[in-house]
């Protein structure tokens, strides 16, 4: 709604509002109509993010050797999946969902990257904006390679000496990044501002509410959102709708109240690729959303009530279905082999 378009400061330190600004606050649905079959945009989607993940690993680890960044390389793979994101919003955001468990930042930065666009996306920013928000998602925690890897790496709670270095990281990828003319001012203030609160709280600058630059505010909710949702070192990932929770309970202290609202209206409250288990006990996977009734997506059905796998899979619309409703959300950890069903 109308409300959340107009949060005070959403364009505090961008240019003008009409440079980050489309004319439509909200996305068009009229364009929607040429956008990409989800299933056509998933394939080209999935390998656009399994490469950005090999680049991220190229380009964080020669940070971390001779601090450089290939900005072409990032520009570009920014820009394609900025394309993707304006051909069809939920392909490559229910990517977010597949982790890879080899490196958890890797990963990590691409999800910053895919969600920080899908949000820009929803709010209505044009087309170049959203890709300098990209860039600055995909590169905000590139102070980290600066931080010693024993530090970084640590399983566990790290000391009071540990955080501060640990801290340290948001100016110093600001540092590394403002050596680099290509990359915008706008940017660069993911990487230093990406950690403030907005009540003030945060680091490095204790900015609160509209002194937080916008991209910034918008790489706190996806960073926050997918580091709840992701298993890490020392701490186990929650259920997409549970990491929702649990930021709708952060907005006004930890986060931007509107831009929460953001997420959870472009991720549905179940996201794409939740496993979920219905009144009847069955299983599905959430494949697509219904704006018009978040609780009753289009689902993948999986399971019987028996828990037994379905040889033949089948999609069905719960907005059609009176009968069925979702009771929960799942881990598929905890059930094998669903891993590999969002590729059906």
């Amino acid at each position: 709604g109308a409300a959340v378009n107009k949060a005070p400061g959403y364009n505090a330190n961008a240019p003008t509002a009409d440079v980050v600004f489309s004319p439509q606050d909200e996305p068009d649905d009229e364009e929607d109509v040429e956008a990409t079959d989800f299933f056509a945009e998933f394939k080209e989607a999935k390998s656009l993010r399994n490469e950005a993940e090999g680049l991220v690993r190229d380009f964080l680890l020669s940070a971390r050797r001779n601090g450089e960044i290939d900005t072409k390389s990032v520009d570009s793979m920014v820009g394609r999946m900025v394309d993707s994101v304006f051909r069809n919003p939920d392909a490559l955001t229910s990517l977010a969902r597949l982790k890879s468990f080899d490196d958890y930042t890797f990963a990590h930065c691409v999800n910053v990257c895919i969600i920080s666009l899908a949000i820009g996306r929803h709010m209505g920013l044009k087309k170049n904006a959203i890709k300098d928000l990209g860039i600055g998602a995909i590169l905000h925690d590139i102070g980290k390679m600066l931080v010693p890897e024993s530090i970084l790496k640590k399983p566990a709670q790290l000391t009071e000496d540990e955080f501060s270095v640990m801290r340290t990281h948001a100016s110093l990828g600001d540092d590394l990044l403002s050596q680099n003319n290509e990359i915008s001012r706008e940017a660069r203030q993911v990487a230093l501002h990406h950690h403030e609160r907005f009540d003030g709280s945060g680091y490095p600058a204790g900015l609160a509410g509209a002194e937080i630059p916008i991209f910034a505010r918008i790489g706190a909710v996806a960073d926050i959102y997918d580091a709840m949702s992701s298993n890490r070192v020392y701490q186990k990932a929650v259920a997409p709708d549970e990491a929702l929770r649990k930021l709708y309970l952060m907005r006004g202290t930890h986060l931007d109240p509107a831009i929460v609202e953001r997420l959870i209206k472009c991720l549905g409250i179940y996201p794409i690729g939740t496993l979920v288990e219905l009144n009847t006990n069955e299983k599905a996977i959430v494949r697509s959303l219904n704006p018009d009734n978040p609780l009753k997506p289009t689902v993948l059905m999986i399971s019987d009530r028996h828990n037994r796998m379905l040889n033949l899979p089948f999609v069905l619309p719960l907005s059609n279905d009176q009968s069925r409703w979702i009771t929960s959300s799942k881990d598929p950890e905890n059930h094998g082999g669903i891993q590999d069903l969002h590729l059906i």
